[in-house]
């Protein structure tokens, strides 16, 4: 007789993404900790699939400072009015409210993420501000795809699931 299989917890999914990290990773995770009580920018993860969210998110809450400075989208329209919200607040004097990091999916419905990422940039245009650094977090592989997602203004082109070691070096 087949069982039902069981959920997850995330309490369990964070451990195992934990026991993930190398020595490499704490090390770095160590001199991120003490960069971050200077550093005052946000993190905004846009992904459609929750799952990736949460993944993500886990990731990020091995390091507690992370955890208030983190927004997630579901799509990029979401995305593109949440980082213009944040410029919003930085015109009115909060300089905190700003995303330093955008982990964008590749493929969404409604918008996709080289879309999402040409939107953002142009949100920045003329703004003497420093634009956010944007990863396109993809399964593609191929290079049609990383082209695209560099001309959109990405910065960087990165398979799923993304390393905890890279993780840290991108937050820090």
């Amino acid at each position: 007789m087949l069982q039902e299989p069981k959920l997850m917890k995330q309490r369990s999914l964070k451990e195992l993404i934990e026991s993930a990290v190398t020595i490499e990773a704490l090390d770095m995770k160590q001199d991120w900790e003490q960069s971050i009580k200077t550093k005052h920018g946000r993190i905004l993860i846009v992904d459609d699939q929750i799952f990736n969210i949460e993944f993500l998110k886990c990731q990020l809450e091995m390091i507690p400072e992370l955890e208030s400075r983190c927004d997630y989208a579901e799509n990029g329209v979401t995305a593109v009015q949440l980082v213009k919200a944040s410029i919003e607040k930085c015109n009115k004097g909060d300089n905190s409210a700003l995303y330093k990091l955008v982990l964008l999916d590749y493929s969404m419905p409604m918008m996709d993420g080289p879309a999402t990422s040409e939107a953002i940039f142009k949100l920045f245009e003329n703004l003497p501000v420093q634009k956010p650094y944007v990863v396109c977090l993809t399964a593609f592989t191929e290079n049609a795809f990383k082209e695209k997602a560099m001309a959109s203004g990405m910065s960087e082109f990165v398979s799923k699931p993304i390393s905890n070691e890279h993780l840290l070096l991108l937050v820090k």
